[in-house]
């Protein structure tokens, strides 16, 4: 989970050099993740994104979830920008 949020923050800023803007699509952006890991991007606009990622192999719980951000998003278990945190 955690190395699919990073290759997501970077298909993000490749997004952003283009368009000035971030997204919440994944398919805008190009983007696969893992098998059984599921990619929620919550939030996106010209400051910043989130996102947010699960696995079907684990229990949901929020202490499974995994979450970055950039800008002007907050995270719930992210701390600093720009860094994975899970919960």
């Amino acid at each position: 989970m955690k190395s699919d949020l990073r290759n997501l923050a970077a298909a993000e800023e490749a997004y952003f050099a283009d368009y000035l803007q971030y997204t919440t699509s994944t398919t805008a952006l190009d983007f696969n993740q893992s098998t059984q890991v599921t990619i929620n991007i919550g939030a996106a606009s010209a400051s910043g994104w989130k996102a947010t990622a699960g696995h079907s192999g684990v229990a949901s719980s929020d202490t499974d979830v995994c979450e970055i951000y950039y800008g002007g998003q907050t995270g719930t278990t992210a701390t600093s920008e720009g860094v994975v945190a899970c919960g």
